[in-house]
């Protein structure tokens, strides 16, 4: 059994190094292996597609979706999807998804690294595994969505502030976390807007009035930091108002908060915002939120030293007060409540910095027994897979994914057999190889099977099939298509159909749109060609232009 940790947190026979080389390579073990093996999904066709029409154009200061101004997002995710294709020059999905990874990765790092002054090197380290292996993570970190980038910026922000405030205490160095964190709340808001702002004062302000130094809020270092911020923001927001004169940006801004505040008029559903607010919404911060509740026990603080007391009842305070605040609004949905990822885990990592001193005394054992169960499970999938993976589809790719399955495994009961009940941070590291290990198995058990299931890559091939190369592809205003990421050449949006040229044969139209299409007699529909159901239920067609004389 390894001894129990040093009076500062360090762990015996684990330097840092090899800290940071474990969390790297449970990152590459869960975020990597089939990044790019599944269609794109949800809302990634509308933050992949602005992205690759910014690196066609070379305007990179208005994103546009099917031709047509998008102003209700800010463009920093669309700049990373655009930026991460010209970089790796892989135009897929492993290309697009590439920055929500290395953004993951960023913020794991930075939660070792930053929160170390606060937790020290054990606490610090169970922190980056919960927020490396946790299920919202884990799925936002594989896709070009906002929550994934938006969870990063935010939570950099909050470590940051924690890093200087538990380093240098209330009088010194007021300005490097302050200035630190202006510059990752404005990529924040670069991301989503100001949202993250309500969770990162939450924090701040509860963990200030524990420890009785709220004047820091007054004094000059919080308010420049402030205005770094908003400086970041408006070195986009200007030029682009100035571009967007008269195009509405701001009423657009003002009814989208209006719907996120009250949600959309005749949208709201009682069922599923009681399900948000019970269910969905704590589900998210699975599996490491089940050890939350420890952090109310009666005497659970006793005996810490003012500051790590002050810290940990802040975190009590902010986490539930911003979780109801933020899921009680009606217009609310159980992604808004990500950001408050970072500092749950900052307090779990704090929790367990000195060990098992303010956790019930079975808590080691059953972690340790439950790491053991899933890595049975998970060595019995070993052999299982080749059962259960088409033998058709086995190629060096699935071999490799099955090495590093065997190699998690093997790992996980390693660290298992030397722990024993042992420090949280070889149980954290254990949990790890255990999430790495279904990880692995899900990309090959499951997204194996996922070609039978694909909508946008056959219907992609289809139209390059029906289209000449030689052939431009029109698209009367489609709104977003993800499918158009597939095809060989970019279809040329128009927005009327006068805007059709004479010689245009092909064009992309939604079926409700064919009476625009026929206005004025100058174009019919010759033929069609390719129809095509989207999940929403709208018929969208390619079709054959007749011109009329």
């Amino acid at each position: 059994m390894i001894d129990r940790p040093a009076a500062d947190g360090t762990l015996p026979k684990l330097s840092p190094a090899l800290l940071y080389a474990a969390l790297v390579a449970i990152w590459l073990a869960i975020y990597l292996p089939g990044l790019g093996r599944v269609e794109l999904k949800g809302e990634e066709g509308r933050r992949a597609m602005p992205g690759i029409e910014m690196l066609e154009s070379g305007d990179w200061l208005v994103p546009r979706v099917a031709g047509r101004a998008y102003y209700r997002k800010p463009p920093l995710i669309n700049w990373a999807a655009g930026a991460s294709v010209k970089l790796t020059g892989r135009r897929d999905e492993w290309g697009i998804r590439l920055p929500s990874t290395l953004g993951v990765l960023a913020l794991v790092l930075a939660t070792l690294a930053w929160s170390r002054p606060a937790l020290g090197t054990q606490g610090g380290f169970c922190a980056a595994i919960f927020v490396l292996a946790n299920i919202s993570t884990m799925e936002k970190g594989r896709r070009i969505e906002i929550e994934g980038l938006y969870i990063v910026f935010s939570g950099l922000a909050l470590l940051w502030w924690l890093r200087g405030w538990s380093r240098d205490g209330p009088a010194r160095g007021l300005w490097s976390r302050w200035l630190g964190a202006g510059l990752c709340l404005g990529l924040g808001l670069l991301i989503k807007g100001p949202l993250h702002l309500a969770f990162f004062y939450a924090v701040v302000i509860a963990v200030l009035a524990c420890a009785g130094e709220l004047r820091e809020l007054r004094r000059s270092a919080h308010w420049v930091g402030l205005v770094v911020a908003g400086l970041v923001f408006a070195a986009w927001a200007v030029p682009m108002l100035q571009r967007a004169a008269g195009a509405g940006v701001t009423q657009t801004w003002a009814e989208q908060f209006t719907e996120r505040v009250s949600g959309r008029e005749g949208d709201f559903q009682f069922g599923r915002y009681l399900r948000n607010l019970v269910f969905q919404g704590w589900v998210n911060f699975l599996p490491w939120v089940v050890l939350l509740p420890l952090a109310w026990r009666r005497g659970a603080t006793d005996g810490l030293p003012p500051r790590d007391r002050a810290l940990w009842r802040g975190l009590r305070i902010a986490l539930p007060v911003a979780y109801l605040a933020i899921m009680l609004v009606p217009g609310s949905a159980a992604r808004y409540a990500l950001p408050l990822l970072v500092p749950a885990s900052v307090l779990l990592g704090l929790m367990l910095r000195a060990g098992w001193n303010c956790v019930p005394a079975a808590t080691p054992k059953i972690w340790s027994g439950l790491n053991a169960i899933l890595l049975a499970i998970s060595a019995l999938a070993i052999l299982a897979l080749p059962v259960l993976v088409p033998r058709g589809d086995w190629n060096l790719e699935h071999g490799m994914y099955l090495g590093a399955l065997a190699l998690a495994v093997g790992a996980g009961f390693w660290m298992r057999r030397w722990s024993g009940p042992g420090t949280p941070a070889w149980l954290a590291l254990g949990s790890g190889a255990v999430m790495a290990a279904l990880s692995i198995e899900f990309v090959l058990a499951v997204a194996a099977r996922v070609d039978g299931h694909e909508r946008l890559r056959p219907l992609a091939r289809q139209i390059d099939a029906t289209v000449a190369p030689d052939t431009a592809l029109y698209a009367l205003d489609p709104d977003s298509q993800p499918a158009f990421f597939y095809l060989s050449r970019p279809p040329r949006y128009v927005i009327r159909a006068d805007d059709l040229p004479d010689d245009a044969r092909f064009l992309f139209v939604p079926e409700d749109l064919l009476p625009r299409l026929r206005e004025g007699g100058r174009w019919d529909v010759a033929e069609e060609v390719v129809r095509y159901v989207d999940r929403g239920g709208r018929v969208l067609l390619v079709v054959r232009l007749s011109r009329n004389r």
